[in-house]
């Protein structure tokens, strides 16, 4: 995602890619087939990086000086509106040793899929919209905690994977020897749609509570 000078535009952005990848999701408990096991292997694995990009873009177009939706820009107690110096920040904020003279890359930078990456640096740099940011992370779900899990079956396949996958199951009160497929698609007791359409939903949420 490319800075944005408005909040509301990264959100929408980031609304527009989530909403494409629930279509590939069934609204009704069906079985497991290999056309589904392909399509939610795609959608854990964009959900997550559409999160990366969401939070990785907010914190750098915060350093910018980006606006939120009423229009009010939102400033920070350091001045970060180079990039390089935003990325240096933020890159050695979680290092226990010095970066290297010279540009960064991508490797160098945290992990924007951990949301606690995104609030300290947002508290950490002064922000005014940090508050914000904060209460929307605050929404109970354990996407961030469940969702990574089931993407790294998807990524490895391998006997470690599949075992923390199925793990999952346990905080859904489903069973643990559901296919990681099979336990994406399953509704959890009293919910109307599958575990993985309520992943997609807690995701979206967040992300246009941030940018308010």
């Amino acid at each position: 995602m490319q800075l944005v000078a408005h909040t509301a535009a990264l959100y929408g952005t980031a609304r527009r890619r989530i909403d494409y990848i629930e279509t590939l999701l069934p609204t009704k408990m069906v079985g497991f087939d290999r056309a589904l096991d392909r399509d939610v292997a795609f959608v854990t694995v964009e959900l997550l990086n559409t999160w990366a990009r969401f939070s990785r873009t907010l914190y750098f177009s915060v350093c910018r000086g980006v606006r939120d939706s009423a229009g009010s820009r939102v400033l920070t107690s350091m001045d970060l509106r180079d990039f390089d110096a935003a990325q240096r920040f933020a890159s050695q904020r979680f290092r226990n040793h010095p970066l290297p003279a010279g540009p960064l890359n991508h490797r160098h930078e945290p992990n924007w899929l951990d949301p606690n990456i995104l609030q300290t640096l947002l508290n950490d740099i002064g922000a005014t919209n940090s508050a914000t940011v904060n209460s929307a992370l605050s929404v109970s779900t354990r996407v961030f905690q469940d969702l990574p899990s089931i993407r790294n079956f998807y990524g490895h396949r391998g006997a470690d994977t599949a075992r923390k996958a199925k793990n999952v199951a346990r905080n859904y009160m489903t069973s643990p020897s559901l296919h990681p497929t099979e336990l994406c698609l399953t509704f959890a007791p009293g919910r109307a749609q599958s575990i993985l359409r309520d992943w997609v939903y807690d995701l979206r949420s967040i992300m246009r509570l941030a940018v308010a």
